[in-house]
């Protein structure tokens, strides 16, 4: 696939979420990028995307999902599980 190619159909599959989002007047439509990935991040904010370099993405999972979910927030419980910075995942 050329570039060109490729940058439309990607253009055009970010177009369906934001017209759902429209359709449903939501004030925004937010995504994940991972922030070692330039070139996505670049095609996003051609688009006129917003890059928060200030947020994070925050996740709840296995004993900690099932802890909180049963609504037992016990600072000292739920701090005591293993949690993985994955910020530094990216592929090598």
């Amino acid at each position: 696939m050329r570039p060109s190619t490729a940058g439309k159909a990607a253009h055009k599959r970010c177009c369906v979420p934001c017209e759902i989002a429209r359709a449903r007047n939501c004030g925004r439509f937010e995504w994940a990028v991972l922030d070692w990935n330039a070139p996505a991040i670049d095609f996003y904010r051609s688009l006129g995307a917003m890059v928060l370099p200030d947020w994070r993405i925050v996740r709840v999972v296995g004993p900690a999902l099932e802890v909180l979910a049963m609504g037992h927030i016990n600072v000292g419980t739920v701090q005591s599980f293993h949690l993985r910075d994955t910020r530094n995942d990216a592929p090598k």
